[in-house]
């Protein structure tokens, strides 16, 4: 069975209602992304009155042959500034619907270098790709960035102050 070029993983999607830090909670993100060594970039952002959209994307090159690619795509309503008492004394945060749908893909020969160069390097990283190195692609870098995929997201929901099992 021939392994494709790109292999997506599952999708976490995290939905919230209530208090939180906006800044604290994109910060967060920010701050996993840098610590984890991908390359990271605000794809999109949008405002349309009480909504946000962003769009954050992060690449990270495992080998000269393979690069991770993580996106966290955010839709946060309702979006308003709120005060508690917490401890007795006044707190000021947000408060709004936040959905996150994390995904993370695999891509393989990320740099072109077998793919459109002739026959015999085609078939040279067909072999490669899916007889040298299959099982290390599909059991230990999948699976490693499956991890971060649940790291990422356990960040996320500790910086939402949801319970992180």
């Amino acid at each position: 069975m021939k392994l494709p070029q790109k292999i997506p993983l599952d999708k976490i999607i995290i939905k919230h209602r209530g208090f939180y830090n906006h800044e604290e909670f994109i910060k967060a993100i920010h701050n996993w992304f840098g610590d984890n060594d991908f390359f990271f970039e605000v794809e999109k952002y949008k405002l349309t009155g009480a909504t946000l959209k962003y769009t954050f994307s992060g690449d990270k090159k495992v080998t000269e042959y393979l690069l991770w690619k993580m996106k966290c795509f955010m839709i946060i309503y309702e979006l308003k500034d709120a005060e508690i008492i917490k401890e007795g004394k006044k707190i000021k945060t947000n408060h709004a619907r936040v959905h996150i749908e994390i995904t993370a893909t695999l891509i393989i020969d990320w740099q072109g270098r077998f793919q459109k160069k002739g026959k015999f390097l085609t078939l040279l990283g067909d072999f490669l790709r899916d007889y040298i190195l299959r099982y290390k692609i599909v059991d230990m870098w999948a699976d490693e960035l499956a991890l971060k995929q649940v790291e990422l997201a356990n960040v996320i929901k500790k910086a939402l102050k949801q319970e992180v099992v």
